[in-house]
């Protein structure tokens, strides 16, 4: 029965990455169902939002570990914790959350992006593939930060990132930012993915 202030703690200092991601986990859980059983507005607090930022920001854990923590608990694991279960309440409060933490990070996502977009020539070691990760994930943060803000740049790297990925998971991501943020430009992204994959069914699966 950790309390806010202790699992903010363990987020930021444990040894152990499993404990940090679990608490970083039980926050956004905890949170997520306060908005939910409340019924009222989705407002991030300052302590959350900073613990976020310390963790994308830290420069000695790896890319991979930040992607897992920075991404909130699914909707299926905070229905679970419902004894009622209202599905468009769950999307809509775990949405809004995402929302807010693009905006509120967009400076640091912007970092993350440029700091681990560029990885070489493809490789599938874990260090490369958590930088892609991380990478993927910044931009699709940036890409719901400017449907609020109404900023054309970053879907408009989002849409050239897709265009000129040399690997699949670059390519996906960047298509999934368009995708999820409701973009413009992820129709004429999905009809350039279907004309480029149309004849392989496991991709378009």
């Amino acid at each position: 029965a950790y309390t806010d202030a202790q699992l903010l703690t363990l987020l930021a200092h444990d040894t152990d990455p499993f404990n940090r991601w679990e608490a970083a986990q039980r926050l956004g859980v905890g949170r997520a169902l306060a908005f939910i059983r409340d019924g009222g507005p989705v407002q991030l607090d300052a302590a959350y939002l900073e613990a976020m930022r310390s963790v994308l920001r830290h420069p000695q854990l790896d890319a991979a570990f930040k992607e897992l923590v920075l991404t909130l608990p699914g909707e299926t694991f905070i229905a679970e914790q419902l004894e009622t279960v209202d599905p468009q309440r769950v999307h809509a409060v775990r949405e809004g959350m995402r929302q807010q933490l693009a905006e509120a990070l967009a400076a640091d996502w912007e970092w993350a992006y440029e700091a681990h977009r560029e990885n070489g020539a493809y490789r599938p070691d874990p260090v490369s593939s958590g930088r892609r990760a991380l990478a993927g994930l910044a931009l699709t943060q940036l890409c719901l930060a400017a449907r609020t803000s109404g900023d054309a740049v970053w879907p408009g790297k989002a849409y050239q990132r897709f265009k000129d990925a040399s690997n699949m998971t670059d390519r996906f991501n960047a298509l999934a930012a368009l995708v999820v943020s409701g973009h413009a430009l992820a129709a004429p992204a999905l009809q350039r993915f279907h004309a480029l994959f149309k004849n392989e069914p496991l991709v378009l699966d």
